[in-house]
């Protein structure tokens, strides 16, 4: 997903005005957005179809539990574009030729994956779980700008 920027921001990252904290900020919240609405769609249904899917095969003894399931599948399909794009501010992982440069980053792409397989694992009540996913993703929304904000201007280039 970031890898679509980087044409963009190879020829950008030469005026000063683009490395400022706040004209930074305001780009990551931008691409952030277009790519949230893009996924909003895909998002609205899986996580429709997967309350429906929980109500026609016996459903739960609690109804908070249909929108906690739908809400979290909407949370997470905001949280990977986040995390993505909070890796590329911060890490700049790719070169003028769009090749990846940064061992961190596909360090940090391969530790998310893990994570996420290992909560796959996890047992827990729905109800919870789903709010601990909406408000982790939440708080990695806000941490990731404060991050961008601070970090980004000083690590925010085209490597070589």
């Amino acid at each position: 997903m970031p890898e679509d920027f980087i044409n963009c921001d190879h020829s950008l990252l030469t005026y000063s005005f683009y490395k400022k904290p706040k004209n930074i900020l305001k780009l990551f919240w931008i691409r952030l957005r277009e790519i949230i609405k893009i996924n909003l769609l895909p998002s609205t249904v899986i996580g429709a179809g997967l309350a429906l899917f929980l109500f026609a095969t016996g459903g739960t003894d609690n109804p908070l539990n249909y929108v906690v399931l739908f809400v979290s599948v909407v949370a997470l399909s905001i949280f990977f574009p986040v995390h993505y794009l909070t890796l590329y501010y911060l890490l700049q992982p790719y070169n003028a030729g769009t090749e990846i440069k940064s061992g961190t980053y596909q360090l940090m792409i391969s530790v998310t994956y893990v994570v996420c397989y290992m909560m796959l694992q996890v047992k827990m009540p729905t109800l919870f779980f789903g709010i601990m996913t909406i408000a982790f993703c939440l708080i990695y929304c806000i941490a990731a700008s404060v991050l961008v904000y601070i970090l980004a201007p000083k690590t925010f280039r085209i490597r070589t």
